[in-house]
């Protein structure tokens, strides 16, 4: 069965809210599931196909289907990909168009523990979306493995790490790091962001005091807004790199505040890592951990639909509010998210302060006052004199000399 009548007959499926990098996963474990059954069972399995002989195995109460999932499953274990072209559609996050675009997969590739239970998420997805679900034994549960574990764990940054991080940073790694942080984006999310976000963030600052609302974004796996804010980290952070791209004439509104592939993002913080000293024992550390960073401190005091909407996840639509509100809900745990500033000194503190540095002084000049007395002393050349003297008789009398 070719990949675009797939496409055709699972539109309405997979058009129901799925990321464009899960549709494409999605639509690849289906169609290899119609391969895995007319090699298995013969010509003439469809998508058409699927539906009517769900519908017909359920109201028999045969449950095949279940057995043949689980089959599909090992039948997985030795199968190579094939070359493959598949046509998808994803949308701009600058211009907001939507525009079509080409999945290339190369062939000749075993498939990942991940990728199995992927792909039979698919046809678990597809056959509950016809309500048509599956209803798997618990022992067939268990062939079907347990959900793919990751081989490392991602480190959690604390604000301490952040910290010890920004003192050692460049202006490029200080963005990254800050900014990072305070919007808790996607790598590719983060990417995306122009010069002209941060000008204007940085010209709202005049008047008003952090967090700064930086505008609806656009993400490009949820395909939802996010609505990110900055503390004075991250404006401060931005400010500095928006200064130096203007000083390489490179600073234009609609252009990128970075140029750099995703994978770059993550370097960049495992340097810094390294440089400041931050012990990750052996946990992963990559840009994504910013955005950890950020969740666990809003998910605290936030409601669940507020902090996925200022980070970019999906949401009922009813769950929506207003910038204004989720400002003042990201205000609530600010403290936790910004690098603490040290305490200002109150009025008391300073006089007392006051005081000992005008003693200091005062000391400071009777010692020097002195200094001057000797080295003007009229007889301060004859004890010199004396004191050789003296210091040459001492050394004649231990030498034993009369």
């Amino acid at each position: 069965m070719e990949i675009r009548e797939v496409e055709k007959s699972v539109e309405d499926w997979l058009n129901q809210g799925f990321a464009a990098s899960t549709k494409r996963l999605y639509r690849m474990g289906l169609k290899i599931f119609l391969d895995y059954l007319n090699e298995a069972e013969g010509n003439g399995w469809t998508v058409e196909k699927l539906v009517s002989e769900r519908l017909a195995d359920l109201e028999g109460r045969h449950f095949r289907f279940e057995q043949r999932v689980v089959d599909y499953y090992k039948w997985l274990e030795g199968y190579t990909t094939k070359s493959a072209r598949i046509p998808y559609e994803r949308k701009d996050a600058r211009t907001g168009k939507t525009q079509k675009a080409v999945f290339k997969m190369k062939g000749g590739r075993t498939l990942s523990d991940n990728a199995r239970q992927a792909f039979i998420h698919a046809v678990r997805s597809f056959f509950a979306y016809h309500r048509l679900d599956l209803k798997l034994t618990k022992q067939q549960k268990r062939l079907l493995g347990k959900n793919a574990r990751l081989v490392e764990h991602d480190y959690l940054f604390t604000i301490k790490d952040v910290e010890e991080m920004a003192k050692v940073a460049n202006p490029q790694e200080r963005y990254i790091l800050l900014a990072g942080k305070d919007l808790g984006l996607r790598a590719i999310d983060f990417l995306s962001l122009t010069q002209g976000h941060f000008a204007r963030a940085l010209k709202q600052r005049e008047s008003e005091e952090p967090p700064i609302f930086l505008g609806k974004i656009y993400t490009q796996k949820e395909g939802v807004y996010a609505h990110p804010f900055l503390t004075d980290d991250g404006l401060e952070a931005g400010r500095v790199w928006l200064q130096i791209l203007k000083s390489k004439g490179a600073y234009n509104d609609d252009m990128p505040m970075l140029s750099i592939r995703e994978k770059e993002l993550s370097e960049n913080l495992k340097r810094l890592a390294q440089k400041s000293g931050v012990e990750c024992h052996g946990e992963r550390i990559r840009f994504h951990c910013l955005r950890k960073f950020l969740i666990d401190r809003v998910s605290l005091k936030m409601a669940e639909s507020k902090w996925k909407q200022i980070v970019g996840k999906q949401i009922d639509q009813g769950a929506y509010v207003s910038p204004l509100e989720l400002r003042e809900a990201y205000a609530s745990v600010m403290d936790r998210i910004q690098i603490p500033k040290p305490s200002p000194l109150n009025h008391d503190q300073l006089e007392k302060l006051w005081q000992e540095v005008e003693m200091l002084k005062t000391e400071l000049q009777k010692y020097k006052d002195t200094v001057e007395a000797l080295r003007t002393w009229p007889d301060m050349e004859k004890l010199i004199e004396k004191g050789k003297l003296l210091k040459k008789l001492g050394e004649r009398k231990l030498d034993g000399e009369p």
